[in-house]
């Protein structure tokens, strides 16, 4: 289990079943080269990573419910996608499951998450959050854009940062003409 930082590796497995005999070319190398099947199950992993801090005075509950709307809203977790199981996550985030339990159920409420008894926690479809993962990623390019020009003008990464910050926490005009 692989963890980074301050927060807790969870591993959420995919089965994907393949025809017995199917060759499969390889990715690296001469054309010719790659592998026949002969199990037929291929489990492929992925790592999420959750991070709860209790000293930041927000409820965990919350802190999870905000990482997984984040997740889905950036593209991470998709339609379908199978979250980890309530006793599973609260064990490796070293929760309560009643912690998680909350988590989930608020996010079953809010229909972004859909709880199926003994199968689980499946990420709904949501046309919504496809969008803004969309504008975000709009967003995160002209912001790229932006810094490379302004890089070009010879200013130094410390002098860009501090002209983010003062136009999003000191400039009340940028804020009133984004509402």
């Amino acid at each position: 289990m692989a963890k980074g930082g301050d927060g807790c590796g969870i591993r959420v497995g995919y089965a994907i079943t393949l025809d017995p005999g199917r060759f499969i070319p390889s990715l690296v190398g001469s054309a010719a080269s790659g592998l026949t099947v002969t199990n037929c199950t291929i489990t492929v992993v992925q790592y999420m990573i959750f991070t709860l801090n209790s000293a930041a005075g927000l409820p965990l509950y919350l802190q999870l419910m905000q990482q997984i709307r984040h997740a889905i809203e950036t593209g991470v977790l998709k339609s379908g996608d199978v979250l980890p199981g309530i006793r599973s996550l609260a064990q490796e985030l070293v929760v309560s499951h009643n912690t998680v339990a909350k988590a989930y159920s608020e996010l079953e409420h809010e229909g972004v998450i859909e709880l199926r008894h003994g199968s689980g926690a499946f990420v709904t479809a949501r046309r919504a959050s496809s969008s803004r993962a969309e504008r975000l990623l709009v967003g995160q390019q002209r912001v790229r854009t932006l810094i490379e020009s302004l890089q070009a003008t010879g200013l130094s990464d410390q002098e860009i940062h501090r002209l983010f910050e003062a136009a999003l926490f000191f400039d009340g005009s940028a804020r009133e003409t984004t509402r």
